[in-house]
């Protein structure tokens, strides 16, 4: 046997001076922490703020029940993995074998994963709301068309000014009234329009309360 010494096992750096020892476990304890620390806000970016899912939950019920930290969490983890599970869904359309190998998902694809997922009455739905979104976007983009051709006649007034909005407005209705259409027809025509879509969604949600009823589940408020 060789009569060489053993190498003497490393030990930590001394200190700087006017400083305590540094305590092994006390590093790999707070190693440990910050760990824990960094893992926790990767998952929170995850899931949906918890503020809003809240905000949402309250809204369903009365103004004296309170939530707890568990259910909170828990309808938090629930939603966020429901976007991911309808989103991954409607993936498969967009770049399925039979289309264009589009890289973007529309309103189209998510509605038709929820309908391959059986969530056809909340599919009805959202079909009720992407209509009068949809209406909304076009009311709202031909009315700045409009704005714009009325403010490119030569005028010169400031698009933000507030007498260039009534002159705008002016010269529409003068507009209006010199081809013979009556802005107050236009005005009815539209709130009927509306009106019928507000009661198409409500018989929409009253047939979802219905179902969830005859499932068991406690009526909304």
């Amino acid at each position: 046997m060789s009569n060489r010494p053993r190498p003497l096992p490393l030990q930590p750096a001394p200190p700087p001076p006017g400083q305590p020892p540094i305590d092994p476990d006390a590093t790999a304890k707070q190693q440990q922490q910050d760990d824990a620390e960094d893992w926790e806000a990767r998952e929170q970016d995850r899931l949906l703020p918890i503020a809003n899912v809240t905000r949402i939950m309250k809204k369903t019920l009365p103004e004296n029940a309170k939530l707890s930290k568990e259910a909170k969490e828990l309808i938090q983890e629930c939603v966020s993995e429901f976007i991911s599970f309808i989103t991954s869904e409607g993936m498969h359309k967009s770049t399925g074998a039979k289309t264009k190998k589009r890289k973007t998902i529309n309103a189209e694809d998510i509605l038709w994963a929820m309908q391959q997922l059986s969530f056809d009455n909340h599919s009805d739905t959202m079909r009720v709301y992407l209509d009068r979104f949809r209406e909304w976007q076009q009311a709202k983009t031909g009315k700045t068309a409009k704005r714009g051709g009325d403010r490119g006649d030569g005028s010169g007034d400031d698009p933000t000014s507030p007498t260039s909005d009534q002159g705008g407005s002016a010269s529409a209705s003068a507009s209006a009234s010199a081809s013979g259409a009556d802005p107050t027809a236009h005005a009815a025509a539209a709130a009927h329009m509306m009106q019928q879509q507000q009661q198409q969604f409500a018989q929409l949600m009253q047939q979802q309360q219905q179902q969830q009823q005859h499932h068991g589940y406690p009526p909304q408020q």
